[in-house]
C-alpha cells in the first residue's frame, strides 16, 4: 500500500474523530462517546468529493476478452519500443568497440 494513501486514510480518520494523532506518525484510537456518535449523525458531505463513477459493467465474456487483449496489445507496442532502444544502444557500443579496436591496433604498430 502506498504511504500517502495510508496516511490520506488515517487523516480522515483523524478529521472524523474516531482516531487521535499522539505523536509523529503515531495514531491511537479514539473513545466512542454519545457525543461522537451525534456527530456521526450529522457528518456532512467531504468537500471536493464527488461519487464515484461505478466501474462499467461488462455485458459478457466477450467485453472481458476483448480488453483484455487491449491491454496486452498496448503492452506489446512498449515492448516493441523497449527492445528497439536497446538495439540501438547495442549497435552503438559496438561501433564504439570497433573503433576502439581500431585505435589499439594503430597503436601496437606504432
Amino acid at each position: 500500500m502506498d504511504i500517502r494513501t495510508l496516511l490520506g486514510c488515517l487523516n480522515t480518520l483523524v478529521d472524523a474523530g474516531l482516531v487521535r494523532r499522539q505523536f509523529g506518525a503515531t495514531f491511537i484510537r479514539a473513545a466512542v462517546s454519545a457525543a461522537a456518535e451525534e456527530k456521526q449523525k450529522e457528518i456532512k458531505p467531504m468537500a471536493g468529493k464527488k461519487e464515484p463513477a461505478a466501474a462499467p459493467v461488462l455485458s459478457s465474456a466477450l467485453d472481458v476478452l476483448g480488453n483484455l487483449s487491449q491491454r496486452l496489445r498496448d503492452l506489446a507496442q512498449e515492448l516493441d519500443a523497449a527492445a528497439l532502444v536497446i538495439a540501438e544502444g547495442q549497435q552503438a557500443d559496438a561501433q564504439l568497440a570497433e573503433r576502439y579496436k581500431q585505435i589499439q591496433s594503430l597503436l601496437r604498430q606504432s
